[in-house]
């Protein structure tokens, strides 16, 4: 019996399958994480536009920086799982995406808000 007769279910998948597959999984990874940023980004410039206020400089300064750094936990802890399920991911390829994405929503979000009218009532 030639491979080509095996049905699909009973073929072993081959290196390149096992390589293509773990690729395609590490980069939905990726776009979710920075989804996930660009709308943790989005709803703390949404609370600190509608306060303009204190409220709004806590979260520029405590708030979003606070949550991007969960983020990036969750991303390591994402990635470790990742790795634990698809051996043939290197994780260290995830890592400048947990790093990057959480570090730059925490830079637009602080300059977004200080360019923001702020006022002190």
């Amino acid at each position: 019996m030639k491979t080509s007769d095996t049905p699909l279910h009973e073929r072993h998948p081959t290196n390149a399958d096992i390589l293509r597959r773990a690729a395609a999984v590490a980069s939905s990874f990726r776009k979710i994480f920075w989804m996930a940023a660009a709308l943790l980004c989005a709803g703390t410039l949404l609370y600190a536009w509608k306060d303009h206020s204190w409220g709004a400089l806590f979260m520029a300064l405590v708030g979003a920086p606070l949550a991007n750094l969960i983020l990036i936990i969750l991303g390591v802890i994402g990635a470790v799982i990742l790795r634990w399920k698809h051996p043939s991911i290197p994780a260290v390829d995830l890592f400048p995406t947990i790093i990057v994405a959480p570090l730059l929503s925490a830079i637009i979000n602080l300059v977004a808000t200080f360019l923001m009218p702020l006022h002190g009532c």
